[in-house]
C-alpha cells in the first residue's frame, strides 16, 4: 500500500531494507513501474520475436506494441516477484500490506489474466515449432520457449502459494460500521472464490 512507508516511519524502495526501530523487520515497497521496465528490458526482444513468428505485423509495429501496451504487466510482474520470496529463506514470514479492496481484488486477478496472454504467446510460438519441425524433422527449444515456461511457472507458483492454507492466509482489517462490514463480507466471499483462506478478521 502507498502509505506503508509513512506507517513504518521509514523510507522504502523496491529492495527490502531493515527497519531501524524494529531490527527483526525488513520492508520494501513494490515498484510496479520498475518491474515493468525490468520485464521489457529483459524479455522485450523475446516477446517481439514470438509475436513476429506468430503474426504478420512488421518488426517496428511489434516493438511499439511491446513497449507501450501489455496492459497490467507492471503490476503483474511486481506481484509475481512475491512468489519467489518464500523460497529465498531470508524471512520467517512475508506480510503483504495491500491497497483498498477493489484494487487488491483486481491485482490478485491479474495473474490469471496474464496466464491467458502466456497461452496466446505459446500459440504463436507453436506456429514456429510446427514450421521448424516440418522443415528439419526436429525441434530444439529456444529462448522463446524458455521464456514462456518461466512465466507460466511463476504464475503457477504464485497461485499454488496463495491458495495453500498451510503457507498463506488473509487477515482482513475492518471497522464495525455497516457499510465497511458489508464490504468486508463481500471481500471475504471474493477471496474464497479465489480459493484463498481468510484466517481472521480484525475489527
Amino acid at each position: 500500500a502507498g502509505t506503508l512507508a509513512d506507517a513504518l516511519g521509514a523510507t522504502l524502495s523496491g529492495d527490502p531494507r531493515t527497519i531501524a526501530s524494529v531490527p527483526s523487520l525488513s520492508a520494501s515497497q513494490l515498484d510496479a513501474a520498475a518491474a515493468r521496465t525490468h520485464f521489457v528490458s529483459r524479455f522485450g526482444d523475446v516477446v517481439a520475436t514470438i509475436i513476429d513468428r506468430g503474426t504478420y505485423l512488421d518488426r517496428d509495429d511489434i516493438r511499439g506494441l511491446v513497449d507501450s501496451t501489455l496492459p497490467g504487466i507492471d503490476e503483474t510482474m511486481a506481484l509475481l516477484a512475491l512468489a519467489d520470496l518464500p523460497d529465498r529463506g531470508d524471512w520467517k514470514r512475508v506480510i503483504l500490506d495491500t491497497a483498498p479492496t477493489g484494487h487488491t481484488l483486481r491485482l490478485l486477478g491479474l495473474p490469471q489474466t496474464f496466464l491467458a496472454l502466456i497461452e496466446l504467446l505459446d500459440a504463436m510460438q507453436g506456429k514456429h515449432r510446427f514450421m521448424v519441425s516440418a522443415l528439419l524433422h526436429r525441434y530444439r527449444p529456444d529462448a522463446a520457449d524458455a521464456f514462456i515456461d518461466e512465466l507460466r511457472g511463476k504464475v503457477t507458483r504464485l497461485r499454488d502459494l496463495t491458495t495453500d492454507p498451510t503457507r498463506a492466509a488473509v487477515l482482513l482489517v475492518s471497522r464495525p460500521e455497516p457499510v465497511v462490514l458489508g464490504e468486508t463480507v463481500r471481500y471475504a466471499e471474493a477471496l474464497a472464490n479465489m480459493n484463498m483462506t481468510v484466517r481472521a478478521v480484525l475489527l
